[in-house]
């Protein structure tokens, strides 16, 4: 493994913390990092597109969900987090 395979899962380690804590600003500004560097990561999109339905950012969720849902059909969290952006639209 090299360095910066290590240095992204500890970013994204950090970033679950924070939103699992409700630190819901500093989790999207870690998911973000990791985008940044890896844009096909679809654990920090589902994961970011489920923080910006927790915080009525339907327009930014519902593009990163549906992504996920493209490569991952069955993926059950950006199903659950798509079910959210729809209720709250």
């Amino acid at each position: 493994m090299n360095d910066k395979n290590l240095e992204l899962r500890e970013v994204y380690s950090k970033a679950v913390t924070h939103h699992q804590k409700g630190n819901l600003e500093v989790a999207e500004n870690l998911y973000k990092i990791i985008l940044e560097k890896l844009p096909d990561h679809i654990n920090s999109q589902c994961n970011l597109g489920g923080l910006y339905a927790q915080m009525g950012k339907t327009e930014k969720a519902m593009p990163l969900l549906q992504n996920v849902l493209q490569n991952e059909p069955n993926n059950v969290n950006a199903n659950s987090n798509l079910g959210v952006v729809f209720t709250k639209l």
